[in-house]
Order: C-alpha cells, then structure tokens, then sequence
C-alpha cells in the first residue's frame, strides 16, 4: 500500500513576528494578500500597535498575537506566536518566517507539497525551506544532490527564515528568549537530536528578503550582542555540536575596527563582501 501523507495543505500555520517594519510588511503583503487569512499568526509588540494600525486595517483576517518583549528577542516572539497556534489542532504544518520576506501563493504552496512529496516517498518527516537568490551561489555543491520527489524537487541543505515543519514534530518545543535571532540554529539542532535528519531546500519555493532593514534586531552593535548572547544559549545546550568546529572563529578586523568607533554596515557572517569591506562612511542603524 502506497504511504499517504496525514498532511492537508489548507491546514497549516504561518507565523510572523515583525517589529519596527510597519510599512515594510505593509507593503509586502500587498505582494502577498493570500496571507490575509486565518491561518496566519502576526506577532507585534504592545508598544507597536498603533504603528500596525493600518497594516492590521488591511489585514483584518490574520490573526493578531500581541505581547511586551523588553529584550527585543525574535525567538521570544515566535514562541508567542507558536502558542497560539499550538491551540489550534488543524494546523498539521508550520511556516515559519520573516516580516521582511516576499514569496508568491505559488511559491508557498509549493513549499508545502515538497515537504508532503518528501514524506511520502521517505516515509519520514523533514524541514523543507524555500530557495533564496543567493542559494545558487552558497549551495552550489548541495545543488548537485538534487532530487525529485513525486514531481518536486529538493536538495540536502539546512535553510532558514521561509521554511515548513511537521506540527507534531515540534509541538514539545519551545523558543528560548535567549536565543534571540538565531532562534532557527537552535531550533534545528533540537530537532536533530529528537532524530529529524533530513533538512532540504525547494528552489522552485523562492523567495526575497533583504537584510540588515530598519527594525527587526535593531541596530548593528544590538545585533552583535544579541548574536553573542545566544551563542552563549546554543553552546550550553548544545555544546558538543556547538563546538564542532574546534575553535571559535572571529573576525578580528572587524572588532578592532569598531572598538576604534567605526561602525560595520554588517556582521560578517553571511556577508558577500570581506570583513574588511563592511564598513560604510557613515554610521547605520541597522
């Protein structure tokens, strides 16, 4: 008997947090109406309301998960989000992802059938996430294990920020506050550990996202201590993998240079440009 996925496609949830981008995801989901449903969760501070206003006026079928988050954490805010819609039985799959990312209805449905074409063929769960521009570049070698799974296609490679998972895969999980943005490190790491092995990218799953917006971690040095405080998260629970690498590595110009009071238009993690050639003229906020 051929296995057939419990997955409904009409059933899941996504979850979005933002913060400080009232009219950034204003304006991408006049790209995105179809997010202008139940299913969707929007997390925004307390103190943010009345900025969302109008963003809440033209969405009024999502649903508004509003909370205080002193530390301006994005996991403590996810969490937020993942509690209400834990509440809800019929959400089988989970979407997570960012006030900042743009994907078509196309896009995101065919995010969701990678992940059930994959289940069905391996008769196991994974994490399936959609392909960034950039993932031409970076995962250029994992591209090459590309496979077809009952019509879509996917390759082996850990991914973030627009991504897809089994509800009750993860429904005993819980986002530190202290994780902060790296949240989805942690995240994946515990599912590691509770056996899920299989963590693929769909490219015909795009989406678009620009880094370093106003809002969000906030500004440059925000997002450096927050990146070290959950680093500090992630080592503690997961030390082993965490020190994987056998070192710690830092970019040295980098943090010289901003002890000096220049001020980095980037971290260096990620960035397509040498530590060397991340500072502007000017100061940024991030």
């Amino acid at each position: 008997m051929k296995f057939r996925s419990s997955i409904d496609e009409r059933n899941f949830a996504a979850m979005i947090p933002t913060k400080g981008r009232a009219d950034r995801i204003q304006k991408g989901f006049k790209k995105m109406p179809f997010l202008n449903n139940e299913r969707t969760y929007i997390g925004i501070e307390h103190r943010e309301i009345s900025s969302y206003t109008k963003f809440m006026e033209e969405n009024p079928l999502c649903k508004y998960v509003f909370y205080h988050n002193p530390l301006g954490s994005v996991s403590f805010a996810r969490q937020q989000l993942k509690c209400h819609a834990d509440l809800n039985r019929e959400h089988h799959l989970y979407i997570f992802t960012d006030d900042n990312a743009v994907f078509s209805e196309v896009s995101l449905y065919t995010l969701i059938n990678a992940y059930k074409d994959f289940r069905v063929v391996h008769k196991r769960p994974c994490v399936m996430a959609g392909a960034h521009s950039t993932s031409e570049h970076f995962d250029r070698n994992s591209r090459k294990k590309m496979q077809t799974h009952e019509g879509t296609r996917s390759y082996p490679q850990p991914a973030m920020i627009f991504y897809c998972v089994e509800q009750r895969i993860c429904k005993d999980y819980v986002f530190p506050h202290d994780t902060y943005g790296l949240d989805d490190r942690h995240f994946f790491l515990w599912l590691m550990k509770q056996g899920v092995r299989d963590f693929r990218v769909c490219p015909d799953a795009p989406y678009s996202k620009s880094r370093y917006q106003k809002g969000g971690q906030g500004t440059i040095d925000e997002r450096m201590e927050k990146c070290g405080r959950a680093i500090e998260k992630i080592a503690r629970d997961f030390p082993k993998w965490a020190g994987s690498t056998g070192t710690l590595r830092l970019p040295w110009k980098l943090i010289l240079d901003s002890i000096d009071g220049k001020t980095p238009d980037r971290l260096a993690g990620g960035a397509m440009r040498s530590e060397t050639k991340l500072f502007s003229t000017g100061d940024t906020d991030g």
